[in-house]
């Protein structure tokens, strides 16, 4: 269950280390093959880099050779930071350099033979939105912050995909003397470059145009759905913002921070005071808890950094929050979770289609200024006037959530409540047994929102006495009854060692 996975604290620091280290080798097994490998690579950085090509002649675009029918899509040849990388040939044996790079060549149907987590308290391998993807396939490992270049030379890759990662002149240097490398397209920064144009290099690098195209494809049109159903979203203003309780650390993002790219995406635009603060980058923008003003929007959008299980309260504890943002006193906010702030940070095809099943409904909700009907994530930050008990149907969703998490409810409760359930009944059997012998977890809905045939419940998860709240899920009415997302549920049985088949 999710109680095993880090805090929100962990994930945040980390991604803001990544965003201004440089790579370094680490200590580790290495062969004296390797070894020569890599001091060849080093040696060969103390002059400039130019770039993996022989005789320097780069190609003016990044798209294949040819792609005539009948013809070979090799050698191609992309430009980059720097220089330009040539590859001749379909590429067998990847490694992705990048913090999300792996994500978009499983999208594109090629896994892997080894890449990094995206932070290291992770405890799993790919998040569970590429689990699918990742079928049994178990990819090494080759570190965080401080990957080592010999695994890497040992692994004998014929590939590096380098674009989303924190890689300077040395590092790349080092990294195309291993293999053919791909950094960063020049112009931007590191962990900096939009999804479109990562998905096309890694789709015209790996050969699979085609694939990258549909990628593309996909996402565009889910984005547009949902700005067609939302009409409210073009031209509203949303900000995402941080809050640290403990040393009251807070503060946004640069604008041209893939998460604004997120929601320019649905329509939304960043507040215009926060414009003023940006500097045109990505990286994060501290204003502390006295200038909540900046960051006040149609929709607040909360990343809370406390280990707390109890970020609601924190947040609700601002003194001068309801004050200073219009958006808190008329319930325009919401909060997102481990989960959801790892798909938006990560910035991939496959994380946004699952940020996107878990951010529109809260948009949608909160951008009504009602402050009877918050989003669900921050349903706690409130004390609503009337308060009601939940309808039948509300009770019926939080029932059913309950069930098909929980440890005290029999596979047979279960089996009406989970999606693809005969396909997961074993998995499902295996993690009844694997959170009983970590205590036991125990799921307490707290509230639903409905509507239509789809249902949004937020929900606390206690396992061995240690409690995270303010989670949610979201299930679908079929057939009269409520449905757990098989995404959803292998999502949060991964967190205690149970993986879903793919």
């Amino acid at each position: 269950m999710s109680i095993r996975a880090r805090p929100l604290t962990a994930l945040l620091t980390a991604l803001a280390i990544v965003a201004s280290a440089c790579g370094t080798t680490d200590d580790g097994p290495s062969s004296p093959e390797a070894s020569a490998s890599v001091e060849a690579a080093i040696d060969a950085t103390n002059g400039d880099v130019e770039g993996d090509d022989a005789d320097g002649d780069a190609d003016t675009d990044s798209t294949a050779a040819d792609e005539s029918e009948g013809t070979s899509l090799f050698p191609v040849t992309i430009d980059h930071s720097f220089g330009a990388t040539t590859v001749e040939s379909q590429p067998e044996r990847v490694v992705t350099f990048g913090f999300s790079d792996h994500s978009f060549t499983l999208a594109m149907g090629v896994v892997p033979v080894a890449l990094r987590k995206t932070f290291d308290a992770q405890t799993f391998t790919v998040w569970p939105w590429a689990q699918d993807a990742l079928g049994d396939t178990e990819p090494e490992l080759i570190g965080f912050l401080e990957p080592s270049f010999e695994q890497i030379a040992a692994l004998q890759p014929d590939l590096i995909l380098a674009v989303n990662a924190n890689v300077d002149e040395r590092v790349y240097g080092i990294l195309s003397g291993i293999a053919p490398t791909i950094a960063r397209p020049a112009g931007y920064g590191i962990q900096d470059t939009p999804w479109r144009e990562m998905a096309t290099i890694t789709g015209d690098v790996l050969g699979r145009p085609d694939e990258a195209a549909a990628v593309i494809d996909d996402l565009e049109t889910r984005f547009d759905a949902a700005r067609s159903a939302n009409p409210d979203f073009d031209g509203s203003t949303a900000s995402v913002v941080f809050y640290t309780a403990a040393t009251g650390r807070f503060g946004s993002y640069e604008t041209n921070n893939l998460r604004y790219s997120f929601l320019a995406e649905l329509g939304f635009e960043p507040p215009e005071a926060l414009v003023a603060e940006s500097g045109g980058g990505s990286t994060i923008i501290e204003l502390g808890v006295e200038r909540l003003d900046v960051v006040d929007a149609d929709v607040v959008v909360w990343n809370p950094t406390d280990d707390q299980g109890d970020e609601a309260g924190s947040i609700r504890d601002i003194p001068t929050r309801v004050v200073a943002l219009p958006a808190a006193a008329e319930g325009r906010e919401v909060i997102a979770d481990l989960f959801l702030a790892a798909a938006l940070t990560e910035a991939s095809p496959l994380s946004w289609h699952y940020a996107l099943d878990r951010i529109v409904p809260e948009l949608a909700a909160a951008i009504d200024g009602d402050l009877a009907t918050p989003a669900p994530s921050a349903v706690g930050l409130y004390e609503l006037e009337g308060e009601t008990d939940a309808t039948a149907d509300e009770m019926a969703a939080m029932v059913a959530w309950e069930r098909a998490l929980g440890s005290d409810a029999s596979l047979e409760e279960k089996a009406p409540h989970i999606e693809d359930f005969d396909a997961l009944s074993i998995i499902i059997d295996d993690a009844i047994a694997a959170g009983e012998a970590l205590g036991g977890v125990t799921i307490t809905a707290t509230r639903a929102t409905i509507t239509d045939d789809l249902a949004v419940v937020s929900f606390d998860a206690s396992l061995d006495g240690a409690t995270t709240s303010d989670l949610t899920a979201t299930l679908d009415r079929i057939d009269g009854i409520w449905v757990a997302r098989r995404a959803e549920v292998c999502l949060y049985i991964g967190f205690i060692g149970v993986t879903c088949p793919s």
